[in-house]
């Protein structure tokens, strides 16, 4: 057994000392400026073995000059060992072995470059045969590994690599993080800015790429304030926005930054077929040019003039759910089949739904509707409300249930938690 441990850790000393001479190579051939200073650090040795044959006695120039040139012949090897000598990736690399992140091989990640960045670090592994899935189920593992905070797993350079970005496990959220205008985007409309996570970087979600959007929270997680924070920018940005709001309490503030608010049954039916005649006159409009997308249509018909629309729904329930009655079944009925026509075909042309509720269940948010949500956001909630918006009861354990205005991301490939910027 122990003949057997001895022979793993010679191979995995082997492979890593293989993988730094390989990543050295990678280093230089990518960089004018390492290639130089190894050519230069590779001519300056030769020159003072050169030198050195030249000074020692006669007798022995000859066996010098043998020596010098063995040394020469393997100077480039251990200077591309010198380049690709990540500081920490050998600790990383016995600890990944250690702990069992190996892929079928028995490889472990090997850490290829790191730099620092605000309150972090960020590491960038080759990781053949770990697919990134694997890192993300892996996280808990991963931050005992680091012995710090995972802050996200991303993707590196091509499928191969993974960037981590980790801080030291001694750093928390601040509690509240006030808003300013000038955070937002003032250059992509489409990307709308909603806090910062545990590393101090900005977190955002982007229309164009993830247009329809789920916000849930148990009550006093501030998503009423999220919500608030996403439609001041959108109409900053120009947006047609509107809100469905039966309390009629939250959100009458934005009427006066040119929203529209909606509290009775008609306003909200007359509404909703309003949108459903612009679904598709802009479908017409769309297939005219041959658009696929929102920023396609612009660009092909130059109509710079035209701009999204956006229907945020507070307590969904209160619609799709609305009562027993005749009156009241056909009015949710035609909310929800309005609803699901906007969530299903609205993303191509600029439409979109932000539905925000406690409670995600089938009575609240329909299939036909909750299926189109593509980017799901919680708060502070228990493991049934996890389980409803992401599938698991994942954001119960990331969310402590003292916070306000912690949130999980969640926009289809990994989870990022963050704090939400505080508006008025």
């Amino acid at each position: 057994m122990n003949s057997e441990k001895s022979n793993l850790n010679a191979q995995s000393k082997c492979k890593y000392n293989f993988y730094i001479v390989k990543n050295g190579f990678r280093m230089i051939s990518g960089s004018y400026r390492n290639l130089a200073s190894f050519l230069a650090l590779l001519g300056l040795l030769g020159a003072l073995l050169i030198l050195y044959t030249y000074i020692v006695p006669t007798y022995l120039q000859g066996f010098v000059a043998d020596c010098g040139r063995m040394i020469f012949l393997i100077s480039p090897v251990l200077l591309l060992y010198l380049y690709g000598n990540i500081k920490g990736g050998r600790a990383y690399y016995n600890s990944f072995v250690r702990a069992g992140f190996v892929n079928a091989a028995g490889e472990a990640p090997f850490l290829i470059d790191s730099a620092k960045d605000g309150k972090g670090e960020i590491l960038v592994f080759q990781s053949d045969g770990l697919p990134i899935e694997k890192w993300r189920e892996s996280k808990d593992l991963l931050q005992t590994v680091f012995n710090a905070t995972v802050a996200y797993i991303r993707p590196g350079h091509d499928h191969r690599t993974v960037r981590v970005k980790i801080v030291p496990s001694s750093t928390s959220f601040a509690d509240v993080v006030p808003w300013n205008d000038s955070y937002m985007d003032q250059e992509d409309e489409a990307r709308i800015v909603l806090g910062e996570d545990i590393a101090g970087e900005t977190v955002s979600t982007q229309l164009d790429r993830s247009p329809m959007l789920l916000l849930a929270g148990s009550t006093g997680s501030g998503k009423t304030r999220l919500a608030l924070l996403i439609l001041r920018q959108l109409i900053l940005h120009h947006a047609h926005v509107a809100v469905i709001d039966f309390k009629g309490l939250d959100f009458g503030g934005l009427a006066s930054q040119g929203a529209e608010i909606m509290t009775t049954q008609a306003d909200i039916l007359d509404y909703l077929r309003t949108m459903l005649t612009e679904l598709q006159a802009r479908l017409e409009r769309w297939r005219a040019v041959g658009a696929t997308s929102f920023p396609d249509y612009i660009e092909k018909s130059g109509d710079t003039a035209i701009g999204r629309y956006v229907l945020l729904i507070d307590e969904c329930a209160m619609l799709t759910d609305y009562g027993t009655s005749k009156e009241a079944k056909a009015f949710s009925a035609e909310v929800i089949d309005a609803l699901a026509a906007i969530a299903r075909t609205g993303r191509a042309v600029g439409i979109h739904l932000i539905i925000s509720t406690q409670r995600p269940d089938m009575n609240a948010v329909p299939g036909s509707i909750k299926s189109n949500l593509d980017v799901r956001i919680v708060g502070k909630c228990d493991t049934t409300l996890s389980t409803m918006v992401l599938g698991d009861g994942r954001a119960a354990a990331l969310i402590p249930p003292d916070s306000q205005g912690r949130f999980v991301l969640n926009n289809g490939y990994e989870d990022i938690v963050f704090q939400a910027y505080y508006t008025e």
